[in-house]
């Protein structure tokens, strides 16, 4: 292709065809662009963002025609590969700064990204998921504009784990931003599918789904309300007993984040038997110190309210654990 280039006739060749997108895909600038936010945006600057782009638009017969001639160069020729590597690319620029991951919204890539999850490949959506997160970080409020929820919501129904994962993290990079998107995300459909994820046989599905809970309901008493109202306070408890998987943490905080809200919500708390697995987490000396942070920051969200919610603390004795706790930290 180097070679072809040289010609300033068959430079416009390449451009028509697309070769000049797919080049800068096959030559892993997914992996120029992973690790170095100065590499990504030198790549930006050299032009490279439409020619990515680009790849993610479905490719015509002349097109692929001109993809065959070209088969010694590209061993493999198929346009979900293409769009995979495009969608790496463009996650990994805009995930560096909100500068660059405005740069790549700029460019048309959202939709594109919307439509490749919807792709039939499985491992194409997980990578266009993936993808969302990255832009979602800095750009939620366009990743709800593109109308992304609703498409990410109905892919959780898709039984491969990885994918439900990438999925459930993409709402919840879009519910974590704050309050106005987290409702967008529970008026999209989320939340039924998140509280039935916090129960899958994959440990990276529940975990995914205890952070969107969390990332939902830390925003306002009313979000924490309708979790509490559409039953999430179970499931959370039930991820505490989880010894492994990293769990444990998003859905400790998210009943602390529920508990904070109001004194009847951290009732619920307490009356879905959570204090007694906290203090029980507290004790166990096996367990990590983000877990016991979790665990005590919890406890102190149900105790603020009045005498008794910090009475249901003590009487799980979880006060000569705290202070012990308390000394050993500071």
């Amino acid at each position: 292709m180097a070679e072809l280039a040289t010609r300033a006739t068959n430079v416009k060749c390449l451009e028509s065809a697309g070769a000049l997108g797919m080049a800068f895909v096959y030559l892993y600038l997914k992996e120029f662009t992973r690790h170095n936010e100065e590499l990504a945006s030198a790549i930006v600057r050299l032009g490279a963002l439409e020619h990515i782009v680009s790849c993610l638009e479905d490719f015509d017969t002349q097109a692929r025609q001109f993809y065959f001639r070209l088969k010694l160069l590209f061993d493999d020729l198929s346009g979900a590969v293409v769009k995979e590597n495009a969608a790496w690319a463009l996650g990994y620029i805009g995930k560096h700064s909100e500068h660059l991951a405005g740069m790549v919204v700029d460019v048309g890539t959202l939709p594109l990204l919307v439509l490749a999850f919807q792709e039939p490949e499985i491992s194409l959506k997980q990578i266009a998921a993936g993808a969302l997160v990255d832009l979602a970080q800095h750009k939620p409020e366009a990743v709800v504009d593109t109308g992304a929820i609703c498409h990410l919501v109905r892919g959780l129904e898709n039984q491969d784990p990885k994918l439900k994962r990438s999925t459930l993290c993409a709402l919840g990079a879009v519910a974590s931003a704050r309050a106005e998107l987290a409702e967008a995300t529970v008026a999209g459909g989320a939340l039924p599918p998140a509280l039935l994820h916090a129960g899958h046989d994959s440990a990276p599905v529940r975990r995914a789904a205890a952070c969107l809970l969390r990332d939902i309901v830390k925003h306002s008493v009313d979000l924490a309300q309708l979790v509490v109202n559409t039953g999430g306070c179970g499931p959370l408890v039930e991820l505490l007993s989880e010894g492994a998987g990293g769990s444990r943490v998003p859905a400790c905080m998210a009943l602390g984040y529920i508990a904070g809200q109001s004194d009847q919500l951290a009732m619920a708390v307490i009356e879905a038997k959570a204090v007694v697995i906290l203090v029980e987490i507290l004790q166990n000396n096996e367990c990590e110190d983000a877990e016991l942070c979790a665990a005590a920051w919890t406890l102190g969200h149900i105790a603020k309210h009045s005498p008794q919610h910090s009475l249901a603390v003590a009487v799980a004795n979880a006060l000569p654990r705290l202070l012990q706790v308390s000394n050993e930290h500071y």
